[in-house]
């Protein structure tokens, strides 16, 4: 599976993947694999990555080898959503079609409805996006769709 990647995407994560072989053994530990896979550029929950972990270490050695990441790199980004997609939903939120969600609503619609965020992940979202407010403390959901999605999807 790991081959779906073309050249350019599986250098970039061969690079992430060998920083974190401290050893330099060809393992990485499964403790990393959430670290891993965001600064690469997936977005998964905790309970993603912990469904994920007997793809990465199907022998259960505690470790995975890099093409264990790329199966797992390869399940987080078909489970993303593409700047496309999530333009479309923030739209949808945006009746009046201002290109703006308040805080308050976007606490709402992303604690309430499906994948939610519990109030500490709610916070740190906030606090990772707050470069995307503008002065009356709303977000500019073209900038949250930007930086929320990796380039290659934009």
């Amino acid at each position: 599976m790991a081959s779906a990647f073309d050249d350019i995407t599986r250098q970039f994560l061969r690079r992430n993947y060998d920083v974190f072989d401290r050893d330099k053994i060809g393992r990485v530990p499964l403790a990393d694999l959430l670290t891993l896979l965001q600064i690469c550029g997936a977005t998964p929950s905790e309970s993603d990555v912990e469904n994920w972990k007997n793809e990465a270490d199907p022998d259960g050695r505690g470790s995975m080898n890099f093409e264990g990441f790329c199966r797992v790199m390869m399940i987080a980004f078909q489970n993303m959503k593409t700047a496309r997609e999530l333009k479309s939903a923030f739209q949808g939120l945006d009746p009046d079609g201002k290109g703006l969600l308040s805080q308050t609503e976007l606490r709402y619609y992303l604690t309430s409805y499906g994948d939610c965020l519990s109030t500490e992940e709610m916070n740190e979202f906030v606090e990772e996006m707050r470069s995307e407010m503008d002065m009356e403390g709303n977000f500019v959901y073209s900038d949250l769709v930007y930086k929320m999605t990796p380039e290659m999807f934009h």
